[in-house]
């Protein structure tokens, strides 16, 4: 049995961090109802007034609510679309959509090594989410991402120097990692955990 991990990855404590930022920002915001792990992360950050999006709710009536921003963490390959169709209901006209998704990268982190609570079970692949939401013409933003790959050089890299009695190159070496540990734009879509940032036109 796997030991019970207390705090989650850096990566994930960066990423819902941001998720609950920006919950807060906006008014009237959720969330979707995901994964437990995904769901105690929030929780554990914000204390939200609205329900959450249920995944597979019927019935949301003629009227359904809207929401400036809704939060969908770790989407599952085998419920993409009907989700996407609920935001996208739920959804106000110039409201935002924050997705967290974790790469294939992100199988190195602690959280996937158990089965009884990881992120998701069936994580979609970058390219099918990607696809997903432009078929319904949500259009990126912005993406964050966490534990960049030139992070994870620069950890080796200072692991390595660690070994020498260089201390200059081995402070270097994690300033280098601690500034490149949160990065934008391209760098990002190559991080094992990311914050996107969409909206709908």
């Amino acid at each position: 049995m796997h030991k019970l991990i207390q705090r989650p990855s850096t990566e994930y404590q960066y990423a819902f961090d941001v998720c609950a930022m920006h919950l807060y920002t906006k008014s009237p915001a959720t969330y979707v109802q995901t994964s437990t792990f995904c769901e105690e992360q929030l929780q554990n950050r914000v204390n939200l007034v609205h329900e959450p999006i249920q995944i597979g709710a019927s019935g949301r009536g003629s009227d359904p609510a809207r929401y400036q921003l809704i939060v969908w963490t770790q989407p599952e390959a085998d419920q993409l679309e009907p989700t996407l169709e609920q935001v996208k209901a739920s959804l106000d006209v110039d409201g935002s959509l924050v997705i967290l998704h974790s790469t294939w990268l992100s199988a190195y982190l602690p959280e996937w090594t158990r089965k009884d609570n990881a992120p998701a079970k069936q994580p979609v692949a970058s390219g099918q989410l990607r696809q997903a939401l432009q078929a319904q013409h949500f259009r990126t933003v912005q993406v964050i991402g966490f534990n960049s790959v030139t992070s994870l050089l620069w950890n080796r890299v200072w692991l390595l120097l660690s070994k020498t009695s260089r201390r200059d190159w081995v402070d270097r070496a994690r300033l280098q990692m601690q500034r490149s540990y949160v990065t934008a734009g391209i760098r990002a879509r190559i991080s094992p955990v990311q914050i996107w940032i969409l909206r709908h036109d």
